[in-house]
């Protein structure tokens, strides 16, 4: 199911663990067109960009996944050690 965005969600990350940036992108980019203001799929996108070398980028969306995203530390802890 394209729109269940639990699984989309998960696959993004299994992709990006398994080394495949550009597929956690295009599904994390799926969550987003369902649900913009999903911070997960914001953070996970941020991610793929940054193992791609998109910086500028995952800046974008990592001010994304922050403003989404509050209740999950884990944007917090990421977005800020991205830029040191």
């Amino acid at each position: 199911n394209p729109y269940n965005l639990n699984l989309l969600l998960l696959a993004a990350a299994r992709q990006l663990r398994g080394g495949a940036p550009d597929r956690a992108d295009d599904l994390a980019r799926r969550a987003i067109e369902v649900e913009p203001q999903l911070g997960r799929a914001w953070l996970l996108l941020a991610m793929a960009q940054d193992a791609r070398g998109d910086a500028t980028s995952a800046g974008a969306s990592c001010e994304n996944a922050l403003r989404w995203y509050r209740s999950g530390p884990e944007a917090q802890t990421y977005c800020s050690n991205r830029t040191r």
